[in-house]
């Protein structure tokens, strides 16, 4: 653990540009780059180094870390899904469109959900 102590503060930096840093971005694209490429860089490091003490703690931060990349992933699909309907050709009608994507929307939340009941049932394994 000792060889370790400053992952915290690279877990501290990664928080930081999570909430914060991303909302002072420019884009919508750059934003997703930036979060993107920030959740998978530290999900790697931390299943790389292990930097915890108990081998319990380095999956559960494994795991956890995918759930933000997940998150990230699905805010993704939504812009996607919200742009395709926003450039939606004149041979659909709007109501199906507009149905198709709160489908869509609903099933995301609804995955999303899981994988958060997941991660409650990860602590206690």
């Amino acid at each position: 653990w000792r060889e370790h102590w400053h992952y915290s503060t690279i877990d501290l930096y990664r928080r930081i540009i999570l909430s914060s840093v991303v909302l002072s971005l420019p884009t919508v694209e750059t934003v997703f780059v930036l979060a993107f490429t920030v959740s998978v860089y530290c999900v790697l490091m931390y299943r790389e180094v292990g930097p915890y003490w108990d081998a319990s703690s380095d999956v559960l931060s494994y795991v956890c870390g995918w759930q933000v990349v997940i998150s990230v992933a699905s805010l993704l699909l939504t812009e996607c899904l919200m742009r395709g309907a926003n450039q939606g050709g004149a041979s659909t009608s709007a109501s199906s469109t507009e149905e198709e994507r709160d489908a869509s929307e609903m099933s995301l939340g609804i995955v999303l959900i899981l994988t958060n009941v997941a991660m409650v049932g990860m602590v206690f394994y």
